[in-house]
């Protein structure tokens, strides 16, 4: 079974985990839900980081979405959810916050790990 890539564990303070997955569906989702952004664009979001805070917490609300939908589901998470995600791990200058900034990063942009699983997770 190969492990996968862009895997971010989110646990937060009450124990529960959200995991996250950052793959080419969550990119194709993002786009979707953003008003269909094209590879240009989405090119530039994710490699120049040039992305809006509010692009920021649709692109975790994808990744969130990736395990329910797979698994027939439909999810729930609204960005206000995601946010309040973001403010239990420490907020926006914490080290659970460049840690999934960081698993974005290597996710779309290192191509060297042959498939070998790029999993963090961030404890409160």
């Amino acid at each position: 079974m190969l492990k996968q890539r862009g895997v971010f564990i989110l646990e937060l303070s009450d124990g529960s985990k959200v995991p996250l997955r950052f793959c080419t569906w969550t990119l194709m989702r993002f786009c979707e839900v953003n008003g269909d952004i094209d590879m240009n664009q989405m090119t530039t979001l994710i490699g120049d980081g040039g992305m809006t805070l509010k692009q920021f917490i649709s692109l975790i609300q994808c990744a969130a979405e990736y395990t329910p939908f797979k698994e027939g589901k439909t999810p729930d998470f609204r960005p206000i959810d995601v946010s309040d995600w973001i403010d239990d791990i420490g907020g926006m200058q914490s080290p659970g916050f460049a840690a999934i900034s960081e698993t974005i990063r290597q996710s779309f942009s290192d191509g060297d790990t042959n498939g070998q699983e790029k999993k963090r997770v961030a404890k409160v």
